[in-house]
């Protein structure tokens, strides 16, 4: 009983907390990370880091950066608590794992014993490219004897010398979350530097289900705690938790297992149907915040097209496989 009290100990605090909510207003993004970080040291699972994140949010741009750093640590455990970090796997060719060309190189040797590697390439789309302070990136060691592009992820501090980074247009939505490219130029690194395992399979393959589970998790909080603020009815917020209870068992699940896939896929269905069943209740809100959400409701749908794909092979794997 205390272990399923534990697991549940953020929605617990979100149904708590939602009783005496009070919106707060952030002028930026570092404001809201300053809060964040001041506010969350009770919390280590990244999945609680999303939830709390999302209550505390003035808007959808904020809740999904929550959920973005938490889906970071999810793989990336090490990550500092405070710092802003980046996914970068995106290239002009695209995610596949045969288009990733930034290269990691071993340096000769000069007997020093210093940096072993370089780094030289480039990402795009780069989510929180201003405010970020390290980066996870996808790179390519060389082929293996079959032509198989060999893919680890890196670790680089932002302020390393032949990193430069240039912002792009701001979307639509979100424009509070900066994107941008970044290029390697030489960029030195250890050994130690380089992550364990396969980058595709073990880091970049798993993320997109992962982003989805605790960027939805932290928007979810965020409409938990306007409705609590707002006084949207009891029902509304009773399928607010639904949905939370139903992410917090998808974030403990194997983010590669097709029953993981074909149960968030559902849930995302019903996200769609809840975001519709909701809109006349917007009508409470106040203007300002009333129109940051009809400006940043597009998020919701973003990747849709990737999303169905993983649910087509999640099932396909089954009719034609047997699982």
């Amino acid at each position: 009983m205390d272990n399923f009290h534990n697991d549940l100990s953020i929605l617990d605090f979100v149904l708590k907390k939602g009783t005496r909510f009070e919106p707060r207003s952030f002028n930026s993004l570092d404001q809201f990370w300053d809060f964040f970080n001041a506010g969350s040291e009770n919390w280590e699972d990244p999945f609680d880091l999303a939830v709390y994140g999302g209550l505390i949010s003035d808007r959808v741009a904020y809740a999904f950066v929550s959920g973005y750093e938490s889906a970071i640590r999810r793989l990336f455990p090490d990550t500092p608590r405070r710092s802003i970090a980046s996914f970068c796997v995106t290239e002009k060719g695209g995610t596949h794992p045969k288009n990733i060309s930034c290269r990691l190189d071993k340096k000769e040797s000069d007997g020093s014993g210093g940096n072993e590697w370089t780094i030289n390439g480039a990402k795009r789309f780069i989510t929180c490219a201003r405010e970020s302070e390290l980066y996870y990136v996808l790179v390519s060691c060389g082929t293996d004897d079959s032509g198989k592009n060999i893919l680890k992820f890196v670790r680089i501090n932002r302020d390393l010398p032949g990193i430069s980074m240039t912002l792009m247009s701001g979307l639509p939505f979100v424009p509070e979350v900066s994107h941008g490219e970044i290029a390697f130029t030489d960029v030195a690194i250890d050994q130690s530097q380089i992550l364990p395992y396969d980058g595709y399979a073990a880091y970049a393959k798993p993320f997109r289900t992962v982003e989805d589970i605790y960027v939805l998790s932290a928007l979810f909080a965020y409409l938990f705690g306007m409705s609590s603020a707002y006084c949207w009815p009891k029902g509304t917020m009773q399928k607010i938790l639904k949905i939370l209870f139903c992410l917090k068992k998808l974030a403990a699940h194997d983010p590669l297992d097709k029953v993981a896939h074909i149960v968030l896929g559902s849930l995302l269905d019903d996200v769609q149907e809840f975001l519709d069943e909701i809109s006349p209740l917007w009508g409470t809100v106040p203007e300002e915040s009333r129109n940051l959400w009809e400006r940043d409701r597009p998020l919701f749908s973003v990747a849709e097209a990737a999303r169905r794909r993983r649910l087509d092979i999640a099932w396909a794997s089954y009719e034609e496989n047997g699982g």
